[in-house]
């Protein structure tokens, strides 16, 4: 870090929630009657610098994040201590447009095939059809099953992001424990 004219303290007060760290050295002090690993801060070779535990250098964003959980590519940047909160208000957003996306076009796609059960009853009845009706018909074909291949794909996409989030959102809340840790 030292070459991009950053210094450590610069590095870590950034990236890092000093006031939760009261030892910085290389290993942090238990009981003795402790029987558990005494956790040891890492050290990052990439950053060269000594690292919290639970903190993970992400290779995307180049940089050691404090409770690392993913790099996520949708918002670009890694989900962490500092904006966990912000990437659950961002799948809540998703699931809520999926939501109330699907019923929009879910009503499209009934009046459209209304449509065009409409001008197929009228095509029996009247046994010859216009040019201009049969490029009407080819439209409604077209229109019905963008509509419902779009029906489909915000339908599964809202189950799976609700699921995902929801899986995702309860572990961590229950175990305290990103999917980094697991």
């Amino acid at each position: 870090m030292r070459d991009l004219g950053i210094s450590d303290n610069d590095y870590i007060r950034k990236y890092f929630s000093i006031n939760k760290f009261k030892y910085f050295g290389p290993e942090l002090k238990t009981d003795e009657n402790n029987s558990a690993p005494q956790e040891r801060l890492s050290y990052c070779n990439t950053c060269k610098l000594m690292r919290p535990p639970r903190a993970f250098h992400c290779d995307d964003c180049g940089v050691c994040i404090e409770v690392h959980d993913h790099h996520c590519p949708w918002v670009g940047t890694c989900v962490g201590y500092r904006n966990a909160k912000y990437f659950a208000m961002f799948l809540l957003a998703t699931a809520m447009h999926c939501i109330m996306s699907f019923p929009i076009c879910l009503t499209s796609f009934i009046v459209v095939k209304a449509a065009k059960n409409e001008m197929e009853s009228r095509q029996l009845k009247s046994e010859h059809l216009t040019e201009e009706d049969g490029r009407a018909f080819r439209q409604l074909r077209v229109e019905m099953m963008t509509l419902g291949i779009l029906c489909y794909m915000i339908g599964a996409f809202a189950v799976c992001l609700g699921g995902f989030g929801t899986s995702q959102l309860c572990s961590m809340a229950r175990d305290n424990q990103t999917t980094n840790e697991e």
